[in-house]
């Protein structure tokens, strides 16, 4: 791993709670694990896409999250170019059918990245695997401004 790494990977093995600086001019702190616990500033990710899934009728809530971790997750992380793979299984709230049954936050570079990204076999693949598990997604492209 190299020290541009930083910025991008959710680890990296270190022995004690430490500050990094990344390529980017950023201070990251990781973790005893490696894991990045915070930024002191944002990391270049410039461009964020978020995708409301709803499940596909007939799936359980269990289903649903299995599949989507362990068959389409591994799936979508090899499209190339994306910077940050975040899956968010939404919680059923009481008594009532969520509106949407997962949130997946995608980061990259810029939206020429992210249509490279889904224009390759990977995310062609991805794409049309996406069809398995779910009824309908609503596609929003973000700006992200962090308050805190």
């Amino acid at each position: 791993m190299q020290l541009s790494d930083f910025c991008t990977a959710s680890w990296v093995f270190v022995i004690r709670l430490k500050l990094r600086d990344c390529e980017c001019g950023q201070s990251v702190i990781f973790d005893t694990l490696g894991i990045r616990v915070m930024n002191f500033d944002w990391c270049s990710w410039v461009f964020k896409l978020v995708i409301l899934l709803r499940k596909k009728v007939g799936w359980s809530d269990d289903g649903f999250a299995k599949y989507w971790l362990e068959t389409h997750a591994p799936l979508a992380s090899r499209m190339p170019r994306i910077r940050r793979y975040v899956v968010n299984i939404v919680r059923r709230p009481p008594n009532r059918e969520p509106d949407y049954h997962g949130v997946v936050e995608l980061w990259f570079d810029d939206v020429a990245a992210m249509k490279k990204a889904f224009a390759s076999p990977e995310g062609q693949a991805t794409s049309k695997d996406t069809e398995v598990f779910t009824d309908s997604v609503t596609v929003l492209y973000i700006d992200e401004h962090p308050i805190m």
